[in-house]
């Protein structure tokens, strides 16, 4: 889609719905959202500490009607999209089921300070933690999980406007959910959609993912906010699919060789379509779940460990 500016704050794009947009949408730099009708509001996710999600609340306060908020979705479990709850903690806050009790096992923002603190003690993963988050203020942050979970779907109405809300994990994380407004064709995609280059997912399975992106290009949707970067139409899910199954054949390939994920991370950012430093940085993530997608492991992704790979690629000796 053309013609949507790509610039922080908050966006209409349909009557009584907005994007509340982060460039560049890298690490952190996470959409959220806001659909008001009848004095009723919806927010669709929060910010990754404290001060960021409240200078979006404050621009969403310039909104008729979105005052008080009636309810939070949070989309999936990323501290990006949940750090900052506590500030709607009177609204109904909603989520999958399976994201709900992520809520009790996913690192909490002490945890990031932890990191940060130590950080010079930690080689060249400290530096790139340092540098990949220290903008973030991860201190005096509450964990504040849902009120309220559903499985597969739930309805909601805030005012006149039917609100569904699709769960499509695992996909990016276990508990992937959607915000999806038909009568508007608006779809919050979470980050099962992103447009800043290449796509990410923890957790997978592959088949899992792409049922996700299926999913969505069969909704009647005119405008898709992705979980970072730009607005844009259905295009920008089959686009995250030509990438999946893109990557994974080449996952295949590379694995049938018996090369290492990190090996075939990086040939494939050398020599494939999606070469980008941002792309790179994700095919590292992406490679790993593919390659225990394909052997059938079932063990959970070694996050700091892959974290570690990333920064060995992006920190010089």
């Amino acid at each position: 889609m053309t013609g949507w500016e790509y610039a922080k704050g908050l966006h209409p794009v349909k009557e009584g719905v907005y994007a509340y947009l982060v460039p560049p949408g890298l690490w952190g730099n996470s959409n959220c959202g806001l659909i008001v009708d009848g004095g009723e509001s919806l927010v669709v996710d929060t910010r990754y500490d404290l001060e960021l999600t409240g200078e979006m609340l404050k621009s969403m306060e310039t909104v008729p009607g979105a005052v008080p908020v009636n309810y939070l979705v949070n989309t999936h479990i990323d501290g990006d999209h949940i750090f900052g709850n506590q500030l709607l903690k009177d609204a109904e806050i909603i989520a999958s089921k399976t994201c709900t009790k992520e809520f009790k096992t996913e690192i909490t923002p002490q945890g990031y300070a932890e990191i940060l603190e130590n950080a010079p003690n930690l080689g060249k993963f400290g530096q790139y933690f340092i540098q990949t988050f220290s903008q973030f203020h991860f201190e005096g942050i509450d964990m504040t999980p849902p009120t309220r979970s559903f499985e597969n779907r739930m309805e909601l109405k805030i005012g006149n406007k039917e609100i569904n809300l699709i769960e499509v994990g695992p996909a990016h994380t276990k508990g992937d959910s959607m915000v999806y407004i038909p009568g508007d064709k608006v779809l919050f995609a979470g980050d099962v959609v992103i447009s800043t280059g290449a796509p990410v997912s923890w957790e997978g399975p592959l088949d899992s993912m792409i049922k996700a992106l299926d999913l969505i290009l069969s909704l009647d949707v005119e405008v898709l906010v992705p979980g970072h970067g730009p607005l844009g139409d259905k295009s920008a899910a089959q686009k995250n699919k030509d990438y999946w199954e893109y990557t994974a054949g080449e996952a295949i390939k590379f694995y049938d060789q018996g090369m290492p994920a990190v090996e075939a991370a990086e040939r494939i950012s050398a020599t494939g379509r999606y070469r980008s430093e941002q792309q790179a940085i994700l095919n590292i993530i992406n490679i790993h779940m593919l390659y225990r997608d394909i052997s059938g492991d079932q063990t959970p992704p070694d996050k700091p460990g892959i974290f570690g790979q990333i920064a060995e690629m992006v920190i010089p000796d």
